[in-house]
């Protein structure tokens, strides 16, 4: 009877003076006299100062928003300052139980109480994480939070603790992961470069990967059948058999391509 969006939001804050620039925008003539590797270099600093300068003018803010599902009359706001990135934050909420879930900027994740939006935890991710924007959603299962950014990595629900992290870096954060319950056991499904793998989600270990060629969308699972989209003709529609040992390809359809629409199924129709 809830319904959570999360927002990522900036203010400019009050009385603050910005020092003169170090690496101020070059003039055509200037730049003339760099070579091309003084240029490079000038470029960076000044994307650097421009970033720390934004940081000092500005207040980031994530901010979790509760309404009533019915009436749409907001019940709770949690907020929490959080860090410049160059595109806002766009990863959608997870619930479990009477827990909220967030997957924040630079690697930040929050846990808020369903019923007042009090804040349960905060975990920091552990990594070198810059402005990047990390859109992919958490998913949970069997108390663990797969959160993606960079990498893989699960986090417990009840108190944030880091359970696990992945070994190698995905190659898209756009793609949020997906679980896969087989009998007692859950997994998780996560497109990594091309490849879409499934995760043990008591070590994070990679079980088996198939060939997917899915990029920035998300896989979808329906009962033991991945469906996965890549973002060419040649990647295409995919969907496999899923077993604990392996994904085995059942047809493959090259007549649609996107970057990053994900796959609905409803009933038999993907």
């Amino acid at each position: 009877g809830r319904v959570f969006v999360v927002a990522h939001v900036k203010s400019r804050r009050e009385g603050v003076e910005l020092p003169a620039e170090k690496f101020p925008k070059l003039d055509n003539d200037d730049r003339d006299k760099l070579s091309r590797e003084e240029r490079d270099q000038y470029e960076r600093n000044r994307n650097e100062e421009q970033l720390a300068r934004r940081e000092l003018q500005y207040l980031y803010e994530e901010k979790l928003h509760c309404f009533d599902a019915k009436s749409g009359d907001p019940l709770w706001t949690h907020a929490a300052e959080s860090r410049l990135t160059r595109f806002p934050q766009s990863a959608s909420p997870a619930v479990e139980g009477e827990i909220v879930i967030t997957h924040g900027a630079r690697g930040s994740v929050r846990a808020v109480s369903v019923a007042d939006g009090k804040q349960l935890w905060s975990t920091q991710l552990p990594g070198e994480f810059d402005d990047e924007p990390h859109p992919a959603s958490p998913a949970i299962a069997d108390g663990v939070a797969v959160v993606v950014a960079d990498r893989v990595f699960g986090v417990r629900v009840k108190d944030g603790k880091l359970l696990w992290q992945g070994e190698d870096e995905i190659g898209s954060d756009y793609s949020s992961p997906a679980i896969w319950r087989h009998g007692k056991r859950s997994f998780a499904l996560v497109h990594m470069g091309g490849d879409t793998a499934c995760l043990d989600l008591a070590n994070g270990k990679t079980d088996w990967s198939v060939e997917s060629s899915a990029g920035r969308s998300s896989p979808v699972v329906v009962s033991d059948r991945l469906i996965t989209y890549g973002n060419s003709r040649k990647g295409g529609v995919r969907c496999f058999a899923l077993s604990p040992e392996k994904g085995e390809p059942l047809w493959h359809n090259t007549a649609a391509a996107d970057e990053g629409s994900s796959p609905v199924v409803v009933d038999d129709h993907v």
